[in-house]
């Protein structure tokens, strides 16, 4: 069966085991060249308005809907609701395709707060470096009380150990940004932290690949927002009473842990349930896929789940397999799809 290619966290690690208003006036921004802990989520089955008119809820935001992406207390073993009701067409596909409208807006810019500024704040201390933005990713994990929110953007502009050794010089001139680490073999990497506990990655390859990023910035926040999850988390099918421990969304090449990233966009979520029995899970996923617009075009059933699935403009998988850490056990259930149009 096919495996999709995506550069997601979240795929790779369950199938290896699941085990300020900055001032963008500032001379800090100038181009250089270079050639609280939030209490759970759990997630509710998405459902489809009985009308067939696609309505979904929102998340937390109080917009109504029939309950997908709900914010509730994590409840214990997945309740299995009955099926969604009908709908013409994927309620997700719309969704998905307003949140990679969003990470587009910056491609085939120069780097600069402004340009960066609907996705998240750009530190105003910290020198961008001159090329064009190709990709950009946003992630949120939780594992047990340590929260990490990663913010990705790739450059098209080749870096090498020495404009990265300049650069340097650059960056910690200002007196706030101090070079806490660096790589010089196959990847070339330098960490970036300041007093607050902030960190920065840039990293690339020594040689680099068709379609992947030239240099890639990884900002990794100290004190990560209480994120609410993208509206299309709650509209990809999955049972009550999981917790929402992961999402990724991202659009064009980044350079992450595990691979350059697609370039028309790609989403993943990880939701952890402490029940033992995986059969109701995926008992559920085959029951609703079909109704919410999903066309499962093949499975694969050994020590894990896995559903080849597709719907409007998109392509992907649904895993469903054992998560451990210590002596707890239970079992994830992971999308992870990407953009075919």
């Amino acid at each position: 069966m096919r495996l999709i290619h995506l550069t997601l966290i979240t795929l790779a690690a369950v199938l290896m085991g699941c085990g300020s208003d900055d001032d963008p006036g500032s001379a800090a921004n100038a181009p250089t060249s270079v050639t609280s802990e939030p209490s759970a989520v759990t997630h509710e089955a998405s459902t489809t308005a009985a009308d067939g008119s696609g309505d979904t809820g929102s998340g937390d935001d109080g917009s109504g809907g029939d309950g997908s992406g709900d914010v509730t207390e994590k409840s214990g073993a997945p309740t299995v609701p009955d099926s969604v009701a009908g709908s013409e067409g994927s309620v997700a596909t719309p969704l998905l395709d307003n949140a990679m409208a969003e990470l587009e807006v910056p491609l085939g810019e120069s780097l600069t707060p402004e340009t960066v500024s609907n996705l998240f704040p750009w530190p105003a201390d910290f020198p961008p470096t001159e090329g064009l933005i190709v990709g950009t990713q946003r992630s949120w994990e939780r594992d047990h009380d340590s929260v990490e929110e990663n913010r990705r953007i790739g450059i098209d502009e080749a870096a090498t150990a020495q404009s990265l050794d300049a650069y340097s010089e650059t960056i910690e001139a200002g007196g706030v940004w101090s070079r806490a680490s660096t790589q010089r073999q196959s990847f070339l990497t330098d960490l970036y932290t300041n007093d607050a506990g902030d960190r920065i990655v840039l990293s690339s390859k020594t040689e680099l690949e068709p379609g992947v990023a030239g240099l890639t910035y990884e900002l990794e926040p100290a004190a990560p927002d209480a994120l609410t999850p993208p509206e299309w988390v709650g509209a990809l099918p999955a049972p009550n009473g999981g917790e929402l421990v992961e999402w990724v969304e991202g659009v064009g090449p980044v350079q992450d842990a595990f691979s350059a990233g697609d370039p028309a966009g790609y989403v993943s979520i990880r939701i952890r349930y402490d029940d033992q029995d995986r059969e109701p899970l995926v008992e559920h996923l085959q029951e609703v896929l079909g109704s919410a617009g999903f066309t499962v075009t093949d499975t694969m059933t050994l020590d894990s789940w896995t559903a080849d699935v597709t719907t409007d403009g998109w392509s992907g998988q649904v895993y469903v397999g054992e998560w451990s850490s210590g002596e707890d056990t239970g079992q994830d259930v992971v999308w992870a799809l990407s953009r075919t149009t």
